[in-house]
């Protein structure tokens, strides 16, 4: 009995890490894109999770979610938007009419960039 128990969480445990290199699939127009209406971004010490969005043209409510333990705040110059800081386990969000095109987005709090804070918004 205690060798198919054993064997049943082998199975199991093999499933789940099987089904974790896949990319994860879009919900609402976050992260791959779609026709949803929001797109949620994840700050950490210095990431961005997704780090390339893909999302479809139009008005779309941008979410930050900071999930760090130090502010972050996410910034697109070319789209003239900017999400103030936002405090460890708190969220920002502005609304925006997103246009066709490539966009770099960033974290503008001083060395948060240049330690690898930066991602890419792909709107088609």
């Amino acid at each position: 009995m205690r060798r198919l128990s054993a064997a049943s969480l082998l199975i199991a445990v093999l499933l789940l890490v099987g089904c974790g290199g896949q990319k994860p699939q879009a919900s609402q127009g976050t992260t791959q894109g779609g026709s949803g209406s929001s797109i949620t971004v994840e700050a950490t010490e210095f990431a961005f999770k997704p780090k390339e969005i893909s999302t479809s043209a139009g008005t779309k409510t941008i979410v930050l979610s900071n999930k760090g333990s130090i502010e972050h705040d996410l910034t697109i110059d070319s789209l003239n938007v900017h999400l103030p800081h936002a405090s460890p386990n708190s969220t920002q969000t502005t609304t925006v009419d997103l246009k066709p095109g490539k966009y770099e987005f960033y974290c503008s709090v001083p060395g948060h960039k240049e330690a690898g804070m930066i991602g890419t918004l792909t709107v088609s």
